[in-house]
C-alpha cells in the first residue's frame, strides 16, 4: 500500500491532524518527502529525520514530466516490499500530478489522506465560493487556442 499525505498550503497551523497521525504512523526508511522545501516539512522535523526526499529528482531531470515519472517510479519499486508514506505539499488530489500518475500506474492500494489545499486558502483569502462559476487553471498545460476557443481572452 502507498499512503499519500497531504500537508497542507503552509506550515504547521494548516497540517489536518489526520495527516499529522498518518506522518507519525510512517514506518523508517519507508517514508518519501516529495520535497523537503515546504513550510510544514521543517516544522514536523520531518527533514532530516529519516525522510528521503525527491529534490535531487527535480534537480537533475531534464523537465517535470521526467521528475515525476522518476519519482512514481521509485514509489512503486519501494511499495513492492512493504507500505511506503508519500508527504506531498497542499492536498493529494489538487495539482499534484505525482499522485494522479501514481493512481494511473499502481496496481496496489492507495490511501490518500487529506490535507487542505492552496485553493481552499486562496478562495478564503479572496472570500470567492468556488462552486459559484470559479475557473481554475493549470499554468503548465494552459493551451491558449483551447481558452480562446472558450471565449476567454488572451492569457
Amino acid at each position: 500500500m502507498i499512503r499519500v499525505v497531504g500537508l497542507g498550503p503552509a506550515g504547521l497551523d494548516y497540517v489536518l491532524p489526520v495527516a499529522r497521525e498518518a506522518l507519525n504512523q510512517a514506518q523508517p526508511r519507508r517514508r518519501f518527502l516529495r520535497t523537503a522545501r515546504h513550510p510544514a516539512a521543517d516544522q514536523l522535523d520531518l527533514v532530516g529525520s529519516g525522510w528521503e526526499t525527491f529534490d535531487s529528482i527535480y534537480e537533475h531531470a531534464n523537465s517535470l514530466d521526467e521528475a515525476y515519472a522518476a519519482i512514481v517510479e521509485r514509489l512503486i519499486a519501494d511499495a513492492e516490499s512493504g507500505d511506503v508514506t508519500y508527504a506531498v505539499p497542499g492536498s493529494p488530489v489538487v495539482a499534484e500530478r505525482t499522485v494522479s500518475d501514481l493512481a494511473a500506474r499502481y496496481d496496489g492500494d492507495i490511501h490518500i489522506v487529506p490535507g487542505m489545499s492552496f485553493a481552499d486558502l486562496a478562495w478564503t483569502r479572496v472570500m470567492v465560493d468556488p462552486m459559484q462559476g470559479a475557473n481554475v487553471l493549470d499554468g503548465h498545460t494552459l493551451d491558449e487556442a483551447a481558452l480562446l476557443a472558450q471565449g476567454g481572452g488572451r492569457p
